[in-house]
């Protein structure tokens, strides 16, 4: 959605990721709290795009997880399990709701949209800018 609460896409920047990932042939699972209906509505039908109910399904088998909203049900979710569904271990965070240093001391490979203050950076934190 465009923003946490709401359920419009309008505006949202997962739009043009989305479109950008589909054009290099990417099957995407997406997660929404309320807007999944609109964005079936964006993408009816189209078959490198499943829309999944639950968070955790949508990270099942693949490659890396992408935050593009900061719902605050995405805050704190169950990192170890995170771990064993994902492929890699690799988190993208365009909204910088995670602890670059947690992540990587439970094994994960961050990399942080925009964050440029973070003091140490090694092969498991990634740091951005667009």
């Amino acid at each position: 959605s465009y923003k946490p609460e709401t359920t419009t896409i309008a505006q949202a920047s997962s739009l043009r990721l989305i479109d950008a990932l589909l054009a290099q042939g990417v099957t995407l699972r997406i997660h929404d709290p309320r807007a999944l209906p609109a964005l079936a509505q964006a993408y009816p039908n189209h078959p490198q795009i499943e829309l999944c109910d639950d968070p955790y399904l949508a990270c099942e088998s693949s490659q890396a997880l992408l935050i593009m909203t900061e719902w605050k049900r995405y805050w704190n979710p169950d990192f170890s399990r995170l771990k064993t569904l994902l492929i890699d271990p690799v988190i993208v965070d365009g909204r910088n709701i995670y602890d670059p240093e947690r992540l990587k001391e439970m094994g994960f490979i961050y990399l942080a949209i925009g964050r440029s203050n973070v003091a140490s950076m090694d092969a498991n934190v990634h740091h951005l800018s667009f």
